[in-house]
């Protein structure tokens, strides 16, 4: 059953400005009707804030209060994606500042500072 006022599709729209986020992409035909979403840009001040040493920083810090963290743990934690993560990790390694518990790709792998 449709409610047939429209007043769900507000609602997504209210919700989508309050995220940031581009409207979606209506495609109406006669047997289905979708909605598509397009991804977020980030903004200039975002940007800003996603710095590559402030990163570095973070993750250090966060090492600094736990023993040790999973890529998955500071993405978390920062609320930056996985892969941005894992590229300031492999820097850190790379500089002898951080270092894996746990051999090659294993899915237990955690982080650590070096001692």
């Amino acid at each position: 059953m449709v409610e047939n006022r429209g007043t769900g599709y507000q609602v997504i729209e209210e919700e989508l400005q309050n995220a940031l986020m581009p409207e979606p992409k209506p495609l109406s035909t006669l047997t289905f009707f979708s909605l598509t979403f397009d991804k977020r840009r980030v903004s200039r001040s975002e940007k800003q804030l996603t710095n590559t040493t402030d990163i570095s920083h973070a993750i250090i810090a966060l090492l600094h209060q736990r023993h040790s963290a999973s890529a998955r743990d500071m993405a978390e934690a920062s609320g930056l994606s996985r892969s941005t993560i894992a590229n300031n990790l492999r820097k850190l390694i790379k500089d002898g500042i951080v270092e894996p518990t746990q051999p090659g790709r294993s899915p237990k792998q955690r982080y650590r500072l070096v001692r």
